[in-house]
């Protein structure tokens, strides 16, 4: 009936969930909502993909952490490459994202590095 999610997937939830609405009141507070449609529809579409993937995480599909992890790379790779810009932005919005950063970057060590032992071991191989 209920599909048994790992722990390391749920705390990966939350964290992906909170740097997603971090970074949406950083967005409403501090970005341009003023600004061109089109800019302010791919920054919604940007929180409502994450927000999304955070909620399949949740539910405890292991296919999601691979797609987690290339919008992660894609994501790095557009910071590196407007990395010039993002310093003219204000204080505050780069302290955000740097917390959203690392919020992504734990959840992602998470999903991918997570510590095996005996127990947890056995204690899959017997009830799953």
């Amino acid at each position: 009936m209920f599909r048994q999610v790992p722990f390391h997937y749920r705390r990966a939830s939350v964290l992906v969930l909170a740097a997603s609405v971090i970074g949406l009141l950083s967005y409403l507070l501090y970005g341009d909502i003023s600004g061109s449609t089109t800019k302010v529809t791919f920054s919604l579409l940007g929180f409502v993909i994450m927000a999304v993937l955070g909620l399949l995480l949740r539910l405890g599909y292991r296919w999601v952490k691979v797609l987690y992890l290339v919008c992660m790379t894609l994501t790095a790779a557009a910071t590196a490459l407007f990395f010039s810009q993002l310093l003219r932005k204000p204080m505050e919005l780069l302290l955000a994202g740097l917390v959203q950063s690392i919020l992504l970057v734990w959840a992602l060590i998470l999903l991918f590095f997570r510590k095996h032992n005996s127990r947890s071991l056995f204690y899959q191989q017997m009830w799953q």
